[in-house]
């Protein structure tokens, strides 16, 4: 009926005019308050009018009307009333009909935000702050909307009710978020106007105070007076003793320390102090006598000042005494008993300073109490000596406590073994901390130890946690164990098959061993899938990590949190060297306030180029660190500007970190680091030699417990690691003896030689992989034949090394005899003499001649003739005593590296600035350079050079050079200084290319950081010194950069494999294991086996390589061809990218899969609104919350590692491989492509979306943890646990983050009602291994959710790297730019295969209905701003693929399914089978560049442009869509503009 009169009657046709905005605001005001002004105008509000009898509404009065307006007339009364009746419907139904035109958002935003109902209770949110002020406006205008709609509703006639649910709904939030702005602000910059409402809110102050983290009450401890007859003559005593309270975290009563001791002053009287007392053990109390004379526990009187009684538990203090006779006489400079140490007269600036002193120092006696200890015993012989040592600890401890105190620092109130020598042990509070057994520590520095002594007791005593775990795990040595299905991914019904995509999914997928899957997933894994093992409670990486995290996930603390920190503080100072103001101001996560600067700076730079710009700010700072190293002003950081002084000091203070971190986990290359690892390796190589001869001999038996082909796949196994262990154990002891050669200046054969160990070192995987490609599969019978191909291979590298030693040794003698040997030199002639005595063809020569009489540092003759014919022996067979050999290692290592220790730093450096030469520059002035390095290294020749020079100041007439005899003259030597410029220069490009600092790359020992490879101080690489140019790096940002990018992984490494960066020892194990449990496919097929188990190895090879990131090592990535395929991809993603945030559309949409709605949203925002607690805990949290490192992706220019391959931009070295303009161009290419990714927003979202993501993980570890620890488990607890477990924050990790929660106050002060937050930066010194763990977690998380691609995720191609050796062993490995192109853009899909796919089907997320939906919905949305005039013209079949596909829940499966419909011109695919078509097909030239990737795309693009059969609208298409940023979503607009002007002015 209704439809009818719509037809029929229509007294307000729909506007077809344009309305303003201020048209929609005053009908959206009318819409509200109509109804109720025409009501009181009639003076009818509520009341109904007058009735008429004589009136009656008839039949004509109501024809042609609405049918729910005749039912609203019918009840007229009067004419007034129809009249009335009449007018509202038609003016309501006109506003309505006004407002529908535009359906403006913001016109009803604007009019519900100034509406006079709302702005009337604004006066009483003044000062509430932003929670408490949107709380109270947002009720005040809930109530008042509310009390509004019932006045509309009542005189509205086509009142619906769903109106009054959005206006009060409305009206909830625009109040709530206008009052939290008020009173936000007008706490900040007014002041608590209104401080009544404090109370009102029943928000009354409570004092809290802090000791170490433990929360107590402020309520103060009563003083009680004891008239105890036991102490003297009835002594008055003042007591404090901390009262009893159960706790149920231990299940027994415990003291709960108050915060207080007495204060007292020379009178006597007791007041509270400043100074908090530690908790002491269980029953101990202070009193405080007015006595100084007291009963010890022998029973006897003694007179003190302040007295410890262990067996009653008291301490007694006599505060007067102390306070007054000791303090005037300074009793403190005067220490009674021997030995102890005297303090400054000083030291005490006032009685109640010295009171506090003496009631600590004695507190600190119950905490390290010397009985409990059980070192300080009267029999003992140095027992005063060490009484008094432990006086001064406990003097020490006492001061350092109020220190602690006073100024806020952390102490733990622990004799920390630091003071006279003496280590004591202390009690561990937990089971987790590491209790040294020995008692007394001798520092070894102060003894001289004989190396024989050396030799027996090792260079480490105990072997390390890392050690213990490999010798545990692998301790089962059955040569039959089981397979292990529980190594494998969790069962995603077949999808898990899909891992197999990346290089860590075909090395962890391949094998069913549980020590393989660890080891991988604690160098590379970073957690995207979940293991089966997972629902048993095991951890990706099991009980072998016994450092925390993976190496991967690890080094984010360095290359993404330190960073950031850095980049922070370096845009903080630059800000206040502007504008006074050093805080930078964030904005969706945006520095905008450096932003403004950095614009203003650069535009007044462009008038004034004295104008610093931040790159001349950052290139300052480089400057004056590297100039600090100038003789003149060696170590001085001296500059006009301030900041750029505290810039330089902040750098250094990273760099002192790194080396720190460096120094404890055996990476950089000092003589301590290098005999820790050196003594491991030699101890791992005895082991696998053990192997050996054990496989060996159960080759050579009758009934071997298993098949000949698994012993010999084990000894061809071990026989390939004997050789890397061998090579490592070469190289640190050929380490130390270059850096003593060097430092001797040694001559040009010596060099060559050294560098022909450097280059044998480097190419050291090569040589071992081919004892495993070389085999060839024997039928050795019952007998295994000794002749294998991998024994003769490895004594002939065995051989190979014996020939080096003898030819080093022989450059050692003919050198001597010319200048003569140091007495290191000397020591290590005789040890290279007794390694050359384990062949059978040494033992045959003359053994007198090598003799060295006392005090001969000179060779003869004779000797160098005897090595001359040892070495034309060793082309016969000969015999070497492999243990003997490996012994003399050993004995060489013990000699060497003295000489180093004892140099100052080689570069004289004053500050260590990580080098990264200026390959443009260089190329620019390559003539000059080489002058000036020829110029350097004649200033202070070495080796070559050197030698060189002698010859010419002895008179020589010529000398043999490069096999050649040229005269010896001053143009020699200028040759010489060339070619090794020229070398030098050469090597420079090459690692500039690979970012391969100070050797890092190689496999044997990297300089890094350490020892240069040109000796010459960084300032004299600057134009300012020179002349020439800069030819060094000097932006500390990107140095830094670079360096915490490259050092971080690397020492994360050696922190996990005991300073092995290659885990060498645990590659042999893990294979070793494999081997076993596949003993019946090695039987069965060994040389399928054997092969197999090769490409695995070189998988995992590749595994390490690219964590380490040295993937493209060995690779000339300067070419012209990989600098120009990097180019063009830089070029496609500005082109290509610039909807790559509308595309992500659906990331918060993947928190609510991963999470379910309830913990994504529901108690985080429940406890928001009515708990202000929640938001004080946030605030406390704060900083801690995003310590992982991820959700910085604005300020590192990270974001676009999620949607396309990315080039290291600070690090291209441009070789001018296409001349100077072409470098400039790809040059400029790489630096938009650097900004690109905040210009298009991604970085902005993603960064919010991340740290979301952090929240969120850290409410539900925490919340986990008290589940597990309390046993109050919650919906939803058992597949937390199950997640979390796979994360790598099992069961055991969350019981003692719980404990540390709770003892740095976590219920008081991080928890709200329902929610929880970290208070990591509390405890994580104290337990580091779990911080790295559950930073490690929450970073994997956040990469899971929002998700961000790893190298965990990519295929080889994705570095370029076509792995053809696995298609046949005929064919080599390609690196190059090229492989990468075709999957530029599609690094995404294949991690979202892994943690969207496969992990929704595994069971890790909560929330996968909802999300599933959520994402869906988010996809189709962005499909529709994508392109919102095309979306009308789609099919709902194209809509709904788009909408599939722009979810992300497809993984790559519908990017393939385009490629296909493409290039079959839509005759195969999905959408032929619907019946439709795809839209981008039908041309030859897209079928041909589709499997090309984008830039196969633009190709087309530049060929379909130069057709003649084009028209011009397409050639202009084609034009706008090769300008850099076309494709910014918020841009296109004026791009398609123009592009459209252009074509209406040429047509």
């Amino acid at each position: 009926m209704s439809d009818k009169y719509d037809l029929r009657f229509n007294p307000n046709p729909a506007p077809t005019r344009t309305r303003s905005f201020w048209q929609d605001v005053g009908d959206n005001y009318k819409f509200i308050y109509k109804p109720g002004v025409e009501r009181i105008a009639q003076g009818r509000l509520f009341s109904g009018f007058q009735e008429d009898p004589d009136f009656e509404v008839t039949s004509d009065m109501l024809q042609g009307l609405p049918f729910d307006l005749q039912e609203d007339l019918v009840e007229s009364k009067s004419q007034k009333e129809y009249d009335y009746r009449t007018n509202i419907w038609n003016e309501m139904d006109q506003i309505r009909k006004n407002l529908a035109i535009n359906k403006s958002l913001g016109a009803g935003l604007f009019a519900g935000v100034f509406d006079p109902i709302n702005l009337i209770p604004i006066p009483t949110v003044w000062g509430l702050g932003f929670w408490r002020g949107a709380r109270r406006l947002a009720t005040a205008g809930a109530t008042l909307t509310a009390g509004q709609e019932v006045v509309r509703g009542y005189n509205d006639p086509l009142y619906q009710p769903i109106e009054s649910v959005l206006a009060i709904g409305g009206s909830t939030v625009m109040s709530g978020l206008l009052g939290g702005a008020i009173g936000g602000l007008s706490k900040k910059f007014g002041g608590n106007y209104f401080k009544a409402t404090y109370a009102d809110d029943n928000a009354d102050e409570v004092r809290q105070i802090t000791y170490d983290g433990d929360y107590v009450d402020a309520e103060f401890t009563p003083l009680t007076f004891d008239d105890s007859p036991k102490q003297g003559s009835n002594p008055s005593l003042l007591t404090y003793e901390p009262k009893l309270a159960f706790d149920g975290r231990y299940g027994k009563k415990q003291p709960i320390p108050k915060p207080t001791t007495i204060k007292v002053d020379n009178e006597g009287n007791a007041n509270i102090s400043n100074v908090i007392i530690p908790p002491m053990p269980e029953g101990y109390k202070i009193q405080f006598v007015s006595t100084n004379k007291i009963k010890n526990e022998a029973g006897k009187m003694r007179i003190i000042s302040a007295y410890t009684d262990n067996k009653n538990k008291i301490i007694y203090i006599n505060p007067k005494y102390i306070m007054g006779e000791l303090y005037n006489k300074k009793a403190w400079t005067d220490p009674k008993l021997s030995g102890v140490k005297a303090m400054p007269e000083d030291a005490f600036s006032s009685p109640q300073d010295w009171l506090d002193f003496v009631i600590m120092h004695e507190v600190m006696h119950t905490r390290n109490a010397p009985e409990s200890l059980g070192f300080v015993k009267r029999t003992d012989p140095n027992y005063k000596q060490r009484l008094a040592d432990y006086e001064n600890s406990i003097n020490d401890l006492a001061m350092q406590e109020i220190k602690r105190q006073r100024q806020n620092t952390k102490y733990n109130g622990k004799i920390d073994g630091s003071i006279n020598r003496i280590l004591v042990k202390p009690k561990p509070q937990t089971k987790f901390d590491k209790i040294d057994d020995s008692l007394v520590v001798i520092n070894p520095k102060d003894i001289e130890v004989s190396e024989e002594e050396l030799l027996k007791k090792g260079f480490n005593k105990e072997p390390s946690d890392y050690q213990k775990y490999l010798k545990s795990n692998f301790a089962d040595r059955s040569l039959s164990k089981l397979k292990q299905k529980d190594a494998l991914p969790e069962k995603a019904f077949g999808a898990e098959f899909f891992m197999k995509a990346s290089v860590y999914g075909q090395a962890v997928t391949r094998y069913q061993s549980l020590p393989m899957r660890q080891f991988l997933e604690r160098v590379l894994g970073d957690r995207n899938v979940m293991y089966r093992d997972a629902k048993k409670g095991v951890e990706p990486t099991g009980d072998g990590n016994v450092y925390g995290g993976s190496v991967k996930l690890n080094a984010g603390r360095w290359e993404l949190w330190t960073l950031q920190d850095f980049i922070k503080f370096a845009r903080d100072e630059y800000q206040s060297m502007f504008t006074g103001v050093k805080e930078t101001r964030e904005f969706l996560t945006m520095d905008t306030r450096y932003y403004s600067t950095s614009l203003k700076a650069f535009l007044a730079n462009r008038k004034d180029k004295k104008v610093m710009t931040p790159a001349m700010f950052n290139q300052e700072v480089g400057k004056l660190i590297m100039n600090a190293s100038r003789p003149e002003s060696f170590g001085k950081l001296d500059h006009p500007i301030p900041q750029v002084k505290n810039v330089a000091k902040k750098f250094n203070e990273i760099m002192e970190l790194v080396k720190k971190e460096g120094d404890s986990v055996k990476f950089f290359n000092t003589r301590d680091s290098l005999q820790f690892r050196f003594n491991n390796a030699y101890r791992q190589l005895g082991e696998v030699i053990d192997d050996l001869q054990r496989y060996e001999k159960l080759l050579k038996s009758d009934n071997p417990p298993v098949s000949r082909q698994v012993l010999e796949a084990l000894h061809k196994n071990a026989q390939f690691y004997a050789g890397r262990h061998l090579d490592a154990v070469r190289g640190m002891e050929k380490e130390l003896f270059a850096r003593d050669i060097i430092s001797q200046n040694a001559s040009g054969r010596m060099e060559e030689l050294l560098d022909s160990v450097k280059t044998q070192r480097e190419n050291a995987r090569d040589i071992f992989s081919n004892i495993l490609k070389t085999i060839k599969e024997k039928n050795y019978s019952k007998r295994y034949n000794m002749q294998a191909d991998e024994v003769l291979f490895f004594k002939n590298y065995l051989k190979n090394n014996y020939e080096e030693d003898a030819r080093i040794l022989k450059a050692i003698l003919e050198d001597s005899i010319k200048n003569p040997m140091s007495p290191e030199t000397r020591n290590y002639a005789t040890v290279l003499i007794s390694r050359l005595q384990s062949a059978d063809v040494f033992k045959k020569t003359n053994l007198d001649v090598f003799k060295f009489k006392d005090g001969e540092f000179v060779g003869t003759t004779a000797q160098v003739s005897a090595l001359n014919r040892l070495l034309k022996k060793m082309k016969d067979p000969m015999t070497i005593n492999q243990k003997a050999y490996y012994a003399s290692l050993k004995r060489g290592m013990l000699t060497l590296g003295k000489q180093d220790t004892r140099k100052k730093v080689r570069d004289k450096e004053a500050f260590y600035i990580h080098r990264n030469f200026m390959v443009p520059a260089i190329m620019d002035h390559r003539e000059e350079f080489t002058r000036f390095l020829m110029q350097k290294f004649l200033e202070n020749p070495k080796a070559q050079l050197r030698t060189v020079a002698q010859f010419i100041k002895m008179g020589a007439t010529r000398y043999k050079y490069k096999g050649v005899y040229y005269p010896a003259n001053e143009g020699l030597l200028q040759m010489v200084a060339r070619d090794k410029a020229t070398k030098t220069i050469n090597t420079i490009i090459r690692d500039s290319e690979n970012l391969n600092i100070d050797n890092i790359h190689a496999r044997g020992t990297n300089a890094f950081v350490k020892i240069r490879s040109i000796d010459i101080p960084n300032y004299m690489f600057l134009k300012d010194y020179n002349g020439i140019a800069d030819f060094v790096d000097t932006d500390v940002v990107a140095i830094q950069r670079i360096y915490l990018r490259q050092a971080g992984v690397n020492l994360e490494m050696a922190r996990a494999f005991d300073g092995d960066r290659f885990a060498t020892h645990e590659l042999y194990r893990v294979h070793e294991d494999v081997i076993m449990r596949y003993g019946d496919e090695f039987t069965k097929n060994p040389i399928d086996e054997n092969k197999k188990l090769a490409m695995h190895r070189d998988n995992v090879d590749d595994i390490i390589n690219i964590t380490l990131g040295r993937i493209n090592h060995n690779t000339d990535m300067g070419s012209k061809g990989n600098q120009l395929a990097q180019g063009l991809m830089n070029l496609t993603q500005t082109l290509m990218m610039g909807s790559a945030t509308v595309a992500g559309m659906a990331d918060p949409m993947k928190i609510v899969l991963a999470k379910g709605i309830k913990d994504t949203f529901g108690r985080e925002i429940t406890d928001w609104q009515s708990n202000l607690l929640a938001h004080e805990a946030r605030l406390r949290a704060g900083k801690a919350t995003l310590m992982s490192g991820e959700g910085f992706d604005t300020r590192l220019n990270t974001a676009g590692q999620r949607v396309a391959d990315q080039a290291d931009q600070s690090s291209n070295a441009y070789s001018r491989a296409f001349g100077k303009i072409g470098d400039k161009i790809l040059e400029g290419l790489g630096k938009i492509n650097t900004g690109f990714y905040t210009a298009n927003i991604l970085n902005q979202w993603t960064s919010i979306w991340k740290r979301q993501v952090a929240w969120i993980a850290n409410d539900n570890i925490y919340r986990l943890a008290e589940a597990v620890a309390t046993g109050k488990k919650y919906d939803g607890f058992d597949a937390d646990l199950k997640i979390y477990t796979s994360y790598g924050f099992g069961e055991n990790k969350l019981k003692r983050l719980y404990k540390l929660w709770v003892k740095y106050d976590g219920p008081k002060k991080y928890k709200g009602k329902n929610t929880y937050y970290t208070n990591i930066d509390k405890w994580m010194d104290e337990d580091p291994i779990l911080a790295r763990d559950m930073l490690a977690t929450i970073r994997a998380e956040q990469n899971s959710t929002i998700v961000t691609p790893s190298d965990a995720d990519k295929t080889y191609l994705h570095y370029g790297k076509a792995k053809f050796s696995h298609w046949s062993e005929d064919m080599k490995d390609r690196h190059h730019n090229a492989f990468k192109i075709p999957l530029q853009f599609m690094s995404w899909a294949f991690a979202s295969m892994n943690r969207i796919v496969i992990s929704t089907l595994q069971g890790r997320h909560k929330g996968v209905m909802s999300g599933v939906m959520a994402m869906f919905a988010a996809g189709m949305l962005s499909d529709y701003i994508r392109n919102p005039g095309w979306w009308a013209y789609k099919s709902e079949e194209e809509r709904l693929l788009k909408a599939i596909e722009y979810s992300g829940l497809t993984a790559y499966f519908l990017d393939i399914n385009n490629i296909l419909e493409v290039m079959s011109n839509n005759n195969f695919g999905i959408r032929p089978m619907m019946g439709t078509k795809n839209p981008f097909t039908g041309e030859a030239e897209d079928i041909i560049s589709e499997p090309f990737g984008p830039v196969g795309g633009l190709g087309a693009d530049l060929y379909k442009l130069f057709q003649s059969d084009t028209t011009l609208d397409r050639r202009a298409s084609l034009v706008r869509r090769m300008i850099p940023f076309n494709n910014v979503f918020y841009l296109k607009w004026l791009f398609n503009s123009a592009q459209k002007s252009v074509v209406d002015t040429l047509e």
